[in-house]
Order: structure tokens, then sequence, then C-alpha cells
């Protein structure tokens, strides 16, 4: 055989060989691709959905949060703060010497899911055999998380009224402190006494009772101001009563109330 032939055959023999060496195995250029693309579909997908939202998809998702958000507020306000309401636990009329036929009344609270058994009975227990014989009425402000109860018992009409606060949380049922109180109304001890100095001062001036200037220094008197219990009024206004003022007006002291 002519040696140019056999060396052209080795040669081609040669090239096969390599090209069969360099070639991919069957499917593994498909497998590759796929995984590839899968992996670049999943990829995609979630950058469309969690970076780049459609309008339309934003929108939902925003109200859907909003929504959400609500309603979690508003079960977590009816969980605390239930349906509240203020009515008579007592009612009963007496013959009065000094004003005839009274009725006297005393409240009783009511808050859903919360138990007001305890304020409702020390209310009753205390009130009651006060309230024998004379009239007795009340007055109440049922604000955001308070019920404020100001109760009043006339003997006589005149100068024998007696009065009772009883600020209660409509959270827990329970009676609030003046401090508790104060804070729920944003006030410090400081602003109210620093608010209810200026009412009782606009108050004597109004009716002329600060020419007895003695009398006026113990109104306004640290140890007065300092004695002032907070409520708030059947207008929702917050309000001060003091005990013991002596108004120079016949009896010694009278008890003395007002809005801040």
């Amino acid at each position: 055989m002519n040696k140019r032939i056999i060396a052209a055959f080795l040669i081609s023999c040669i090239m096969i060989s390599i090209a069969g060496c360099n070639k991919t195995p069957a499917g593994s250029t498909t497998d590759s691709s796929e995984v590839t693309e899968s992996t670049e579909v999943t990829t995609i997908s979630e950058t469309t959905t969690e970076e780049e939202p459609t309008k339309e998809t934003s929108e939902e998702t925003t109200s859907s949060e909003e929504t959400s958000t609500t309603a979690a507020t508003s079960v977590s306000e009816t969980a605390a703060i239930g349906k509240t309401s203020v009515s008579d636990q007592f009612k009963k009329t007496y013959k009065n010497e000094n004003l005839g036929k009274v009725t006297a009344k005393i409240p009783k609270v009511t808050i859903a899911g919360v138990d007001t058994t305890a304020i409702n009975k020390e209310i009753l227990n205390y009130i009651k055999p006060k309230a024998k014989g004379n009239k007795c009425s009340y007055q109440y402000y049922i604000g955001k998380n308070y019920v404020s109860i100001f109760i009043e018992i006339d003997a006589d009409g005149i100068d024998l009224e007696e009065h009772y606060i009883y600020n209660i949380s409509r959270v827990t049922g329970k009676k609030l402190s003046q401090e508790e109180m104060l804070k729920l109304l944003g006030l410090t001890t400081a602003s109210f006494r620093t608010k209810t100095k200026a009412a009782i001062k606009k108050m004597w001036k109004k009716n002329g009772w600060d020419d007895d200037k003695k009398l006026y220094k113990k109104a306004i008197s640290a140890k007065t101001v300092n004695s002032a219990k907070v409520y708030v009024n059947k207008k929702g206004k917050v309000s001060w009563w003091v005990k013991k003022m002596n108004l120079g007006a016949g009896a010694d002291y009278y008890e003395v109330f007002g809005t801040c």
C-alpha cells in the first residue's frame, strides 16, 4: 500500500478518536440546560413576586396588610375595652324630714368581658347606709379607658351634701388611684394641682369670697389644693373636689367642687 495512503488513513483514525473523546455524553447537555433554566425561572418568579410586583398586586397586598392590622387592633381593643354602661343597682323612695319624698339611687358599672362584681359591691355597701332616708343621685362619664362616677347625697337641700368619687378602669374593672386616673387623663399631679388652684381662685373672686383674705389664703393653700380629688363630670370635663373648705358662710366647712 502506498505510504501516503497509509499515513492519511492513520491521521483520519486519530481525528475520529479525538472527536469521540471530546463528545459530551448523551443527555448531559439537556439535563444541565434544564437545571439552569429551572433555576433561572424560579429566581425570576421569586423576584417578580417579592421585589417587582405589578401595580395591581401591590395595591392588593397593601390593602390586605391594612385590613389585617385594623382587624388585629380591633380585636385587641375589643378584648381590653368592653362595652360599658352605668345603671341603678339600688333604687328606693324615702320620706325625708326636710325634703319630703326623695329617691335614693346607687350606681353599678357593667363592662363586657370584665368582672365588676367587687367594685359594685363596694359602692353599694358604702353608699347604701349613707343614702338611707336621703336623696341620693349620681352622674357619670364613660371615657376611653375609664368610668368616672360622682355621687351626691343630700339630706336637707341646703348644706348637708356629701359627695363620693369612684374612678374605675374599663380594662380591669377595679378602682383607679388618683395617680392612675391622672395618668389616663394625661395629667401629672403637679399640673392637676396647678389647674385646681387656678380654678379655686377664679371661683372665690367670682363670688366675692376673696374679700376675706384669711379664708381665701386657706382656700388656695397647698394643704387644701393637695387634698383635691380628680374626676370627670357628666360633660367630660376634668374636675376637682375638695372635701373641706371654709367659705365663711354659716357652716365651718363645705364640700366644694368644679371644673379645672
